[in-house]
């Protein structure tokens, strides 16, 4: 029976440790001062290389058919209490990438829908040709004039008139690879005013 009786006391003094260990977490909780709304977080900024990774990666799936997706990039490993920072999945296809935010990777983006060949690129590509940044513009026409779609004639007519002499050759080069002879007057004008 002393046994009983002690293992009665021992059982008692856990569920008292217990609720002993409850009041003070809930009375930490009640002291603790608010905590202020988060400020907004700022998403992750991706470099440059790992943009360029996923243009490439992305071109060689359209060109090679390559069902495996690039495997996820970890930004932060995990800590104590705490999961891994992912960065997100790269965007689903190339067009998205024709309008991020840095120029150098919409240039590329729009060589590697040209290399592609995504028809359903050209309106982006359209738009394209009245970027702020020159090097833009004038891949934007290349890539255009890779795709080799007749219905790229009408933007790439007024890239002609570009302020530009890189972006107005590389437009004109664009328009000869589409092969339409109506658009030789233009080239002509476009020549005469270089």
């Amino acid at each position: 029976m002393p046994n009983t009786h002690r293992r009665q006391r021992r059982w008692a003094f856990g569920i008292e440790l217990l609720a002993l260990g409850v009041c003070v977490a809930c009375a930490a909780c009640a002291s603790a001062p608010p905590v202020a709304p988060a400020a907004a977080v700022k998403p992750p900024t991706v470099a440059w290389e790992e943009k360029l990774g996923w243009i490439l990666r992305l071109e060689d799936q359209r060109i090679l058919r390559d069902p495996n997706p690039p495997p996820p990039v970890i930004l932060a490993p995990a800590a104590k209490g705490r999961p891994a920072l992912v960065a997100p999945p790269p965007p689903s296809d190339l067009l998205r990438l024709l309008g991020d935010e840095e120029a150098r990777t919409r240039r590329r983006a729009a060589l590697a829908v040209g290399r592609v060949g995504l028809p359903e690129a050209i309106p982006a590509l359209q738009q394209a040709l009245g970027d702020p940044e020159l090097e833009v513009r004038q891949m934007a026409a290349f890539a255009l004039g890779l795709i080799g779609d007749a219905s790229a004639r009408p933007a790439l007519l007024m890239a002609l008139r570009d302020s530009n002499p890189a972006v107005q050759g590389r437009s004109a080069e664009a328009l000869g690879t589409i092969g339409d002879k109506s658009d030789a007057p233009a080239i002509a004008a476009m020549r005469r005013g270089l």
